[in-house]
Parts: structure tokens; C-alpha cells; sequence
């Protein structure tokens, strides 16, 4: 049995739920960002405005590591999705300004986001 990993790399992990785990992805973005649940992982985001970062339907342990990397004041809302036909509409789970991280989770009921700021 090998007992190293020495040059070992990783391509489109996938967990035993069967969510697949990208490493990065950075996202030029306009107004709107729609992630899904085999949205990578860990997600910076460059935006050039103002961003409505939009989340998938809740799923028990589905997680997201976000980082705000853009050089423009430009905010980040993350909201929750709209689940049903004819529903009011998305809720405000957080917002992320310049220079912060966001961690996004689910417990199968709800999204949580714990904004890291800046300090």
C-alpha cells in the first residue's frame, strides 16, 4: 500500500454524496452568479459590480468557501434560492465586501453564511 503522496494531483474529486469538489474558480461575474451543488468548492470571485451571488437548493453538508478578490468597493449578497413556483422570492443569507470570505453551508434545511471580515 502506498503511504505518500509525492506529485499526487486531484481531478474532479467527488465525495461519497456524490457532490463533486473543484479547488478554484475565479469568476469575472456580471450582476448575478448562480452556483449548483457541483459548484466548486472554493470560489473567488472578481466582480465588477455589484453581485447577487445566488445559492442552490439546501442540501445536508454542501459547503462553499468564498473570497471577495476584486480591486473595485463592489459588494457580494449571497441569497438563498427560490425554492417554489410563485414563491416571493430570494432571502438575504449575508453580504461580503472587498477584501472578506464568506463560509456557506447547509444542513440539509437551511443555508448559513458566516462572513470572515477583514481586519
Amino acid at each position: 500500500m502506498r503511504n505518500n503522496l509525492d506529485d499526487a494531483v486531484f481531478n474532479n474529486c467527488v465525495d461519497q454524496s456524490g457532490k463533486k469538489h473543484g479547488c478554484t474558480r475565479f469568476a469575472i461575474a456580471g450582476a448575478t452568479m448562480t452556483l449548483d451543488r457541483d459548484s466548486p468548492t472554493v470560489i473567488a470571485v472578481d466582480p465588477g459590480q455589484a453581485l447577487t451571488l445566488t445559492l442552490p437548493a439546501v442540501e445536508r453538508g454542501l459547503t462553499f468557501y468564498l473570497w471577495h478578490v476584486s480591486t473595485g468597493n463592489y459588494d457580494i449578497t449571497v441569497s438563498s434560492p427560490v425554492t417554489r413556483a410563485g414563491a416571493a422570492g430570494a432571502t438575504t443569507m449575508g453580504t461580503v465586501s472587498q477584501n472578506e470570505g464568506a463560509i456557506i453551508q447547509s444542513d440539509g434545511v437551511t443555508w448559513y453564511v458566516g462572513v470572515l471580515k477583514q481586519t
